[in-house]
């Protein structure tokens, strides 16, 4: 089981999601390293470069992140299967358009054909994330589970 939201914000709105996720003691880690421990990025530069795909994770919970070796590209990349963490695809905007941002968490994973649920306290915090990021967005009635900023929906929304 999982769950995501696809989103459309601006600037203004990053500002105030990145206050919340920093209150909430979660940092933001790079989705590939050189190493097979996960790179924590200074710099959140929500929305302003197109597409860019990191993750969220408690700092308290940093540890429990796994990583697997991909021999083609010869780095690790991030098990989000396997680790407490929230994938951000940032979206982006212009002065006219918003294009699509998700954010999406797996509450758990199969091992030995058993259900494995992820760690209480990063449920916890995603559940909540999500309920407060969901609180001021308004739903697309015509795409589920799309929501769209109020300061969003005076641009052109890009799927």
């Amino acid at each position: 089981m999982s769950e995501q939201i696809n989103f459309y914000i601006v600037k203004n709105d990053w500002e105030n999601v990145i206050q919340y996720l920093e209150n909430q003691e979660f940092i933001l880690i790079a989705n590939t390293t050189p190493t097979s421990k996960p790179i924590v990025l200074e710099d959140w530069h929500f929305g302003e470069t197109p597409f860019i795909q990191k993750y969220l994770v408690l700092a308290s919970q940093f540890q429990e992140i796994q990583t697997k070796f991909s021999p083609a590209q010869n780095w690790y990349y991030i098990d989000v299967i396997n680790s407490p963490v929230i994938e951000v695809q940032t979206g982006f905007f212009t002065e006219s358009a918003v294009y699509r941002g998700r954010f999406y968490y797996d509450k758990g994973y199969f091992e030995n054909d058993n259900w494995v649920e992820k760690n209480k306290l990063f449920l916890q915090k995603a559940e909540a994330f999500f309920d407060w990021f969901k609180e001021d967005l308004k739903p697309n009635e015509l795409m589920p589970n799309h929501y769209t900023s109020p300061s969003a929906q005076r641009l052109e929304i890009v799927v």
